[in-house]
């Protein structure tokens, strides 16, 4: 991510797996006095972030691709400084919030009351810059890859893989590729791994492999092996 330029006004990113919702919010907020960027897909808001800074992701928490927290338990590792606001119809989110231990600026129920919400990020993007000024260390910034496994062939998973390896920038510190649903792949295994081995090969970072079920780490450990890493 590149580093803020004099003179640019905030980034606030909207994402939400309902069009309406979208278009709402576009409505409402579009006179506002900062960039506005509206997406149904969480892995876009991870690209922009890459490009420019984001200041404020404002999520749904339940949507297909991946859920609302887990979107900013992404984006905070590879963007410290960017606040999240959580916007959700579920009684249980505050819940769910609670157990990641992320530390979400605000929880906001729908459907939302225009004038608060408008006032809320006023207020969040203010306390922003106001934080812009502290020194931090320098964070180390992190490609990671969520890649969704089931039914599908190995190539098809790399083909996920490889554009989003070229769109990787020059700064990035580590390599991180997670692999959902690996139990339900449609190919073999050892196949997968061998050619994610080859496609990561060319990065110059150091490059891990991750899956929530524990199947990789059971067969790379069955046959001797480590996660690939780059030369």
């Amino acid at each position: 991510m590149g580093p803020r330029k004099v003179g640019d006004r905030p980034l606030v990113v909207i994402v939400d797996d309902d069009p309406e919702i979208l278009r709402s919010l576009g409505r409402l907020l579009r006179r506002e006095a900062y960039d506005l960027l509206s997406t149904d897909s969480p892995r876009r808001v991870l690209e922009w972030a890459y490009r420019r800074p984001v200041d404020l992701v404002i999520t749904d928490q339940r949507m297909p691709e991946m859920s609302g927290t887990d979107l900013l338990g992404i984006l905070r590792r590879q963007s410290p400084k960017t606040i999240g606001i959580i916007l959700s119809g579920y009684p249980d989110t505050a819940v769910i919030v609670k157990r990641t231990g992320l530390q979400i600026e605000r929880l906001i129920a729908k459907p939302w009351d225009d004038g608060t919400l408008r006032e809320t990020i006023r207020t969040v993007l203010d306390e922003c810059s106001h934080r812009e000024g502290t020194t931090e260390p320098a964070a180390e910034n992190i490609l990671e890859l969520r890649i969704d496994c089931a039914g599908r062939p190995a190539g098809l998973v790399l083909a996920d893989i490889l554009p989003a390896c070229r769109r990787a920038p020059p700064n990035v510190t580590r390599a991180r590729i997670v692999l959902e649903n690996v139990m339900l792949l449609q190919d073999s295994l050892s196949r997968l791994i061998k050619d994610l081995a080859r496609v990561v090969g060319w990065l110059p970072v150091p490059t891990e492999l991750r899956d929530s079920s524990g199947c990789v780490d059971t067969f790379l450990n069955a046959m001797g092996e480590r996660a690939p890493v780059p030369h």
